[in-house]
This record gives C-alpha cells, structure tokens and sequence, in this order.
C-alpha cells in the first residue's frame, strides 16, 4: 500500500507533469533574483571599487524582490586613504516596470538615491581626493575599453523614468588652493525629475532645492527634453550667497561681504538644436540686496555699506554674449574711496595681478536702461598730499540712461551731489565706446571755499574761514580732445593765520571768466580774474617772524631720486595761461609788533592789472596797479613777472609819492632811537631779480624831513643822525639819496629788511664819518676831494692858491646845506712852526736896525754884517765871534781877517740870534687865531653864505699832512636854530 501511494506521488512528480517544469522555473527564478543576482551585483561593485579604483567597498545589503522587480541597496560606504572622508549613501532603491520594459524601451517607476554623503577636497591646481582613484581607473583599462571609448558615442538608450529623486545629506567641499583655505558644507539638496525620458521630444519636469550651512537656499523648477536636448524654468535663489563667493575668492578680489541678503530670481530657457551650439537665454532676472556691506580685506577697512541694491528686467542671451539690463538701482549708503601715499586708489588694488594675458576684449555686450544711484554719501581721503585731505561728498543723485557698450552708442547722464552745503548738478550726452561726442553742462552752487582746505594744507598753515563758490559751464569733446568751458566766482572770500586766527587774506568778489580747460593738452586758460575789494594784511610780530613765514610750510629736504621725481610730476602737471588779473578797489595793510610802538599803515583804492601770465611762456606778465596809502599818499607799482621763473627774473618797480613819514617814528626808535618829528617822503623801488640774484635799488626824496628825541632803545645804533640830516638835506629842505640792495634770494640767510637797514646805517655812517668829502660831491669835485681842512705852510697865515679855491667850493656847499654849521678852529703847531716864527721875529728886529741909518744894507755890506755883529755880542752868545771867524776861514791863517769866507761867517752868526729868539706859547695862539681867522674872512666873500653857518673855535694842536704842511681842520655839526644874517657880499676884507 505504501509502495503504491509512493509509486503515485513519484508519477504526479514527474518531470514529464508541465508543472514540475514551471515550479523549477519559478524557483529558479526565485533564486536567481533574490539570492544570485544580489551576489552578482556585490561582486560587480567589489570588481569596480576595489579593484579598479583600489579603493573599500561597504555594504550592508543589496536586495532584488523577484516579484516587484525593485533592487534595494542600503548602506553603501567607499572609503580609502586618498579618498579622505567616506563617500556613499543610505539607500539606493531602483523600481523597474518589466512588462512595460519587453519592448525596446526601459521603462523605470522609480529611481531613488537618498542619504548621499561625501566630500570634495582640491589639493592645488591638478589633484583633488578623488584623482587617484580616476588614475587606478584610468590604469586599469584594456585595450578593448580604450578602443570601444574612442569610438563614436552610440546614441541615447530608450529609457524612461517616472520619477527620479536625489536627496545629498551632505556635501562637504574644500579648496585648499587659494591662500586662504576654503571650506562649505552643501545639504540637503533635493533633487527630483518627473517622466524622465530619452525618447524624441518627451518632456519631463525637474525641481532642485539646495541649502548650505551658511542658510544660502537655491531653487529650481522647469522642465527637460533630451531629444532633442531642451530645457526651460525658473531659479530662486535667496540667502548670502555674496558672502560665501567673496570668501571663496578673497585671495583674488581683496574684497569681504560683511553682511547682505541677497534675493534673486530669473527664468531661463536652454536648447541645443541638432548641428548647432547650445543656446542659452536668461530672462527676468532680477536681484535685490540689502544691506550690502563691503569691506577691503584683509585690513577690513570699509569700501561700500548700501542699503538696497537692486537689479530688474535683466537679459542675457548666449552665444550671442549680450547682457541687457533695465534698471540698476543704488540708494541710501556710503562709498569710502582713499588715495594711498603711493598715489593708487583703494578700488583699484582690489584684484590681484597676475600674468595672464587680458589684453583681447571680451566678445560680450552689455547694456542698461537705466543706472540710478539715491542718497549714497562719497568719503574721499587723499594720502598721497603732505598733509592728508578728506572730501564729503553727500547726497549723490545720479542718472544714467542707456549705459552701453557697444560702439556708438549714446549715453545721458543726469547727477547732483551736496558737498560742505554746496550744490553740484550736471547733465551730459555722450558716447562711450569708443568716449567722443560729449556734450554737457554743469552748475555749482554755494560750494563753501572751505572744500579747497584740503588741497591748501599742504602747502600753507592759513584756514579758510567763509567764501562762496558758484560756477557754471559746459563739457564738449571732439577728436579725443574733452574741453570744459564757463566761468566762476568766489564772494566774500576769508582766510586766517592758524595759528592766530588772524584775518590774512579778504575779497569781496574774485571771478573768472573764460575758463577753458583742455583735457588732453594739459591745459587750463581763464581769460579774465578779477578781483574786487580785495584785502591782505601783512604782520611782522613781535619775536621778527612775519605772516609768510608763519603761514607757508617749508619743505623738506627731498632725496635726489624723489626730487628728480617731483620735477617730472611738474612737467607732466596741468599748464596755466591767464589772460588778464583785474584789481578793483583793493587795500592793504600792514602791521610791525616788533617795534618800540606798534606801528601800521593802510594802502586803499588798488586799482590796475596784472597781463597775460603763461606758464609755458619765458615773456613776462606786465604789472601796473596803484593805490593810495594812508590820506594823502600814494602808491604806483609798475614792472614784469615771469611766472615760469620768478627767481630767475623779475623786474619791479614801486613808487610811492607823499608818505607822511611820521609813521614811520616805530622804524627810527627801533633803528637809531630816535623819533620822526615830520617830513614827507617819495620812495622809488627798482628791482631786478636775474638767476636769483636780487639787485634793488632805492631812490628815497624826503620833504621836510626832521628828527624828533630821542628814545631809549637796547640794540638801537649810535649814528648822528642829526649831522647826517643836515648833510643830506638841501638848501630846499628836500633829502634825497640811492640805497642799493643786493643778495641771493634763494639764500636763507637773506633778509631784505636786514639789507636795507644795513644800506641805511652805512649811508649815514659814511656821510658823517666824512661829511666834508660828501660836500665836495654836492660842488662837483668829486668825493675823492676833502673839503675838512686847509693847508698852511709853517708859521705863515695866508692862503696859498689852491687853498684859496677850497674855501671858495666849502662856502658854496655850505650853501646847499643850509641846516648844516663848520666849525673853524685856530691851529698851530710847535714843532712845525717854532723854527719859522723866530725867524720872522729876528728878521723883524734886523730891518728895524737896518732902517735907522737910512741905508738898506744887503747880507755883503759892511753895516748888515757890523750890525749881526753888534747883535750877537750883546746876546752873550758863544763862542765868541772871533772863533767864528777862525772856522769860517777858508786856509788857517794867524789873521782872522785873512782868508775870511764872509758868506759862512754871515749864515752862522745868523742862525745862532734866529735860534735865540723866545717864541711862546702866546705867540703860537695868536698864529693859529690868525689862521682861522684867514679861512673865515675868505669864506664869508662866497656870495649867499650865511655867517650863522660858520663859527671861530678855539686853537688847537694840529697835525702835517702828507705834503708837509699844517692842517686846519674843520668840524661839521647841525646848525643851531637861530635867526641868522646873511653876509654882505664884499670884495675884501
């Protein structure tokens, strides 16, 4: 029975049954999907992962279910020592429709790929994490492979897919190329595509949406055709993302998003057409960031903090590389742009150099609408100047329509801006590629003159306190060359000494007219600059400083490689030509605290012009300008300045007619102690400046002139000043002489005040030290003549010839000086005029006795020599008159009478009674008194003298001069004030 149920079931299973033959083919194909193919795949991954890529592989599972027909991979991790981090996901699951795929089309319900994580490392320029695995890959390869991937691409399976979805976790990047290494971390990013197809002209639809861990979020919705390739959709994308790019790219663009939110979106539209380039149009692109804030790293100094930054209807269009935008928008903000020492704005140290070569133009176009900037504020710093300037520039307003650059193409500009309170507009047309066409205009008004402080303090130590800038123009270029033309004025214009706040410097009104400035020339021409109500005051302080070396800065001392440098910036700067310098109703005034009593004069009513000056020009500007100084005084200035070099030459001339000099009393006391009691003078100033060589002279007339007393002054000369007055001053009372001047005016120890005191002091020296050789100049006999003294032979008393011509010229001088008194004094002396006046006085006494025997007895007769005789034995002289004659023989002889030399015998006996005579020291006097007396007879007969002039001093000791004669001379002093009488001319006396 057993046997036969056996027997039974063994037939029902007999592989002969159809079902025996199914049931092994559905377990076949159980084990197959569920058990081999899983092992199969694992060992395809292990084939790729570890031995190609030499690399390990992790899997937790891979499951095919034989019913759904779906593979699920979970768990799949790849790591390896070049690799650094793991790269692998959660899940893999693949749902694919058999029934649909028996055709010649895959069909695929659902394709995910979920928990995707990994990591992205550039090592430099040609490695990354994951290069060596590509190299094993690469090394890999058989020959077959290469040659089948050489081979032209097959085309696109036939496959469809319902619903693709990739979720990353995490993706993890690193740069470490830059200087500044680079990290970020992407996730989650969602990725999906709906009916996913590469069959022609099917259409699926995709969305991404990717986060970062810095909150930069980026949408993506639209759809995709790959046959032909098409695709069109929309992108969002918010966050701060700037901040994250300028990060990545801080080593090349030294720029740091501080802070922005960025909100941006556009829709684009892509195809590739079959033999034919991808194209690519972005539409609507529209952008908008708020509080932007844009820093210059790595010294986080601020460039730019806006508010709102806003892009609408843009356009960009490939291959055509044309980008259109309609509106860019700037508002509410602050832009700092800084000029270093080394002269280079901040803005353009922003990208690194680097060698590549930039100098092909790009093939792009772009265009906007319209460029408007709102209430953004300019802070301008200049550190390339001695002293550094800042510049406010605030409420910028500006327009700019159809900012292109394609060629020819038309450009208006409409701006405004406020600085320090003054209004800036504009307005302009133009082309600007290449730039020409330019036509514009341009108003300024109420510009404080305080703007300019900046660009003066380099320069000077003086403020600008009040002044009001206004101009207007145009703007104009053609063949390359950009001309500004108009005019301008500055109103009521102040500037003071820093340090003391002293008003220096005033106008009414300056204006100029005609400016023209050309651009490419380097040029600037203002026709006309006039000046109304101007005022400078000019101070000399009490420590001898005086307001320009107060107020301009002196430079300091350059090597020879920045000066060379300095002379090229020169060369290269802007020239200057002004037509015409206009001075209306200006003044001056001038001001010495240095002095005993503060001294000061006005100078009003300058009127006249300066003419052309030209930088460029070696001619010089002509000078003409007058003025009136105090009441009645007045002031001419004539000559000509080279602007080009004003030390190398210049010529001046400054009169100045009916100066009450009395003012100038501070000057006197401080130089000589001494006041000005009056007078009135004309002051003729010539100078000439050649090479820096100054030669000055100056042509003084006083009128009237007359000291005042004396004031006690340390450091003040002793000069006598009175003697020297009365030698300057003619019989007109009118004081006339030339004090030249000399130096280097590039020499810093040159000092024009200096100078001229020291011209001042020699003249009156000179003049008083030898007032009788400056009296023989007034009678034309040269100063080499002295008219002091007058000669006389020893013991005699009247005037020889030539003495007699020098008393005549010394009265006529004493007649062009009337204010002045000689002084005529006895003079003797007893060494010189002893010998000559015994002799007078014996010769006396001889012609007495002579004359008694009515006989005139010559020095041979009988009687003269009885009578020497008879003189000298009643003197008593010895030796006796018989030994005279023993000595005046001429042979010895017992006789005395015989051989007698009678002329010998004569002379002795004469010279022992000459040299016997008593001269005393009366006799001497009364020789002297008769000399003066002489000089003063012979003076008082030149015709117009006056005797109060001329007074008798009493004898004196006097001196031989060289030509061994006695010298009388005279003395020279102001003459007394009282009343005098003129002498009657007479013929003798």
């Amino acid at each position: 029975m057993m046997k036969e149920t056996a027997i039974k079931y063994l037939s029902w299973l007999s592989w002969r049954r159809p079902w025996v033959w199914l049931l092994g083919l559905f377990l076949i194909y159980n084990l197959a999907l569920a058990v081999v193919a899983p092992m199969l795949i694992k060992s395809q991954l292990d084939e790729l992962v570890v031995k190609r890529l030499k690399l390990n592989l992790d899997v937790d599972g891979i499951s095919i279910n034989p019913y759904a027909l779906t593979l699920n991979i979970d768990n799949l991790k790849i790591s390896g020592k070049d690799l650094g981090q793991p790269l692998g996901f959660n899940n893999l699951f693949i749902n694919v429709q058999l029934w649909d795929s028996l055709g010649d089309t895959w069909t695929i319900k659902e394709a995910y790929l979920t928990g995707v994580y990994g990591e992205f490392k550039r090592i430099n320029t040609k490695t990354n994490n994951f290069t060596a695995a590509v190299n094993n890959w690469i090394a890999s390869e058989t020959k077959t492979t290469a040659t089948e991937s050489s081979a032209t691409p097959a085309a696109l399976p036939r496959l469809q897919i319902e619903d693709i979805r990739l979720q990353i976790s995490r993706l993890k990047i690193i740069d470490q190329v830059p200087k500044s290494r680079f990290e970020t971390e992407l996730g989650p990013i969602e990725f999906q595509i709906n009916q996913f197809s590469t069959l022609p002209n099917a259409t699926g639809k995709q969305s991404l949406l990717l986060k970062t861990n810095t909150q930069v979020e980026l949408s993506w919705q639209g759809n995709i055709s790959l046959s032909p390739f098409a695709s069109q959709g929309d992108v969002k994308l918010a966050g701060p993302a700037l901040t994250t790019l300028a990060d990545y790219l801080k080593d090349d663009f030294k720029v740091a998003i501080a802070t922005t939110n960025l909100q941006a979106k556009f829709h684009y539209a892509l195809n590739k057409p079959e033999k034919s380039d991808l194209n690519i149009v972005l539409s609507g692109i529209e952008a908008n960031l708020q509080n932007l804030k844009v820093n210059q790293h790595p010294e986080k100094i601020p460039l730019a903090a806006l508010k709102q930054v806003h892009f609408s209807g843009g356009e960009l269009k490939w291959p055509e590389a044309s980008f259109h935008l309609q509106k860019i928008q700037l508002s509410d903000g602050d832009v700092w742009a800084k000029i270093s020492p080394q002269g280079q704005l901040n803005f353009t140290q922003l990208i690194v150099e680097n060698n590549k070569d930039n100098s092909e133009s790009s093939p792009w176009q772009f265009v906007n609408k319209l460029l408007s900037v709102k209430h953004v504020n300019l802070h301008y710093i200049d550190e390339s100047t001695t002293t550094p300037s800042q510049i406010e520039v605030e409420n910028i307003a500006l327009d700019v329509n159809n900012f292109s650059t394609k060629a020819q193409q038309d450009v208006e500009v409409n701006g405004s801006f406020t600085l320090q309170g003054g209004q800036f507009e504009s307005s302009a047309k133009l082309q600007l590629n290449p730039l020409a066409n330019v036509e514009g205009a341009y108003k300024i008004a109420k510009l404080p003159a305080q703007a300019a402080q900046s660009f003066v303090d380099p320069y000077a130590l003086i403020e600008i306190t009040d002044g009001e800038l206004a101009a207007e123009g145009t703007i104009t270029s053609k063949d390359d060359v950009i001309k500004i033309q108009g005019a301008a004025q500055i109103d009521n214009f102040r500037a003071q000494e820093k340090s003391s706040g002293h008003t220096i410097l005033t106008w009414s009104q300056l204006k100029l007219s005609r400016i023209i400035a050309d651009l490419k020339e380097q040029k600037i021409n203002i026709g006309r600059m006039r000046f109304d109500q101007a005022f400078a005051d000019f101070n000399i302080f009490s420590d001898g400083t005086h307001t320009l070396t107060r107020i301009i800065k002196t430079p300091e001392h350059a090597t020879p490689e920045a000066a060379a440098a300095d002379a090229t910036k020169s060369s290269d700067g802007f020239s200057y030509l002004i037509g015409r310098i206009d001075f209306e109703n200006a003044s001056g005034k001038f001001t010495d605290a240095s002095l005993p009593l503060p001294f000061s004069a006005d100078v009003a009513k300058i009127n006249g012009s300066i003419s052309t000056l030209d930088s460029t020009s070696h001619s010089p500007a002509s000078v003409k300008l007058e003025g009136q100084v105090s009441e009645y005084g007045e002031m001419v200035m004539t000559g000509a300045i080279f602007p080009l070099e004003p030390t190398q030459k210049t010529r001046m001339n400054i009169s100045f007619n009916n100066i009450d000099i009395s003012e100038f009393s501070p000057y006197s006391i401080k130089f000589a102690g001494r006041e000005i009691a009056k007078g009135k003078m004309d002051l003729d100033l010539e100078y000439d400046i050649n090479e820096s060589r100054m030669r000055g002279k100056n042509n003084i007339v006083l009128h009237d002139f007359a000291l005042g007393k004396k004031v006690e002054q340390p450091g003040a000369v002793d000069l006598p000043l009175d003697l020297a007055v009365a030698l300057l001053k003619d019989k007109d009372g009118v004081i006339r002489t030339d004090l030249p001047v000399e130096g280097n005016v590039d020499d810093p120890k040159f000092d024009y005040s200096k100078t001229v005191r020291s011209a001042i002091r020699k003249l009156i020296t000179n003049v008083a030290a030898a007032p009788f050789r400056f009296l023989a100049g007034l009678v034309g006999v040269g100063q080499n003549k002295d008219l002091g003294y007058i000669s006389f032979f020893a013991g005699r008393t009247d005037l020889s010839p030539a003495q007699s011509e020098k008393v005549k010229q010394l009265g006529e001088a004493l007649i062009k000086r009337p204010d002045l008194q000689i002084t005529i004094p006895g003079v003797y002396s007893a060494s010189f005029d002893t010998a000559a006046l015994q002799e007078e006085k014996f010769d006396a006494k001889l012609r007495e006795q002579l004359s008694k025997g009515l006989a005139d007895a010559n020095i041979g007769s009988r009687k003269y020599v009885s009578t020497l005789e008879k003189f000298y034995e009643d003197s008593g002289l010895s030796p006796g008159l018989t030994e005279l004659k023993r000595n005046a023989q001429s042979q010895a002889s017992d006789d005395e009478n015989e051989n007698l030399d009678r002329l010998t015998y004569v002379k002795t006996i004469k010279e022992k009674l000459v040299a016997a005579e008593m001269v005393t020291q009366e006799d001497l006097i009364q020789l002297a008194n008769k000399r003066a007396q002489i000089v003063y007879d012979n003076v008082i007969l030149v015709p117009g003298i006056n005797i109060a002039q001329i007074k008798m001093a009493a004898a004196r000791e006097g001196g031989i001069n060289k030509d061994n004669k006695l010298k009388l001379e005279l003395g020279a002093n102001l003459k007394k004030k009282t009343k005098t009488k003129k002498a009657k001319k007479t013929s003798g006396s």
